[in-house]
């Protein structure tokens, strides 16, 4: 998991004083992970930046692809939604005095930041499996345990890049800020929990 930490003097002050007379900020913690939590998902609904940017578009081969398999019932069309593991992956921890938001996915950082990943040239074998008719689709990828007319094909592949452009799902950004908006619902939850301890 990569981190960004976020220290607001405003938030720490008000974490300090639900402490000071509870002796627990757990809860406040906790449901200070829901709604950066809450406020990471929408970004993937609405297909834009939490500080209002938009995603860059899919290439257009891929997004027909995609459209290809949401017609076959898999997947979906959405950025960043293909499988649903990097959305249903985005959590929240408490762990003593912090609360982190993240996912356990490799590839979530350079989704969140974008770069550049370099493929080394390779080779491989794959198991094909002759159709009766003729044309560009009369091979296939066999079937696991299928044996039946399958021959294995050796393929070479040369080196190459793939630039994958930043897609910021995380309401924080690299320097640690975040939107106004989710600062001030966070205020608004330690107010709340400083208002039951007043009570």
């Amino acid at each position: 998991m990569f981190k960004v930490e976020v220290n607001d003097q405003r938030l720490t002050t008000m974490l300090e004083q639900i402490r000071a007379a509870w002796g627990n900020i757990t809860p406040a913690l906790e449901e200070i992970g829901n709604e950066i939590v809450e406020a990471t998902k929408d970004s993937f609904d609405r297909q834009r930046s939490p500080f209002g940017g938009a995603w860059d578009p899919l290439k257009r081969d891929r997004s027909r692809n995609r459209k290809a398999r949401k017609r076959g019932g898999k997947g979906d069309t959405k950025i960043l939604r293909d499988t649903g593991a990097l959305f249903n992956s985005i959590h929240a921890t408490v762990t003593g005095n912090s609360v982190e938001v993240g996912s356990d996915r490799k590839y979530a950082a350079i989704h969140q930041f974008g770069g550049t990943i370099q493929r080394q040239a390779g080779s491989g074998t794959v198991r094909i499996k002759r159709l009766k008719k003729r044309g560009p689709r009369s091979v296939r990828f066999a079937r696991a345990g299928e044996t039946k007319g399958v021959e294995r094909k050796t393929y070479q592949s040369g080196p190459y890049t793939i630039r994958i452009p930043a897609r910021p799902f995380l309401p924080i950004d690299a320097g640690g800020a975040m939107p106004g908006t989710l600062k001030a619902q966070l205020m608004d939850i330690l107010r709340d929990h400083i208002v039951q301890v007043r009570r």
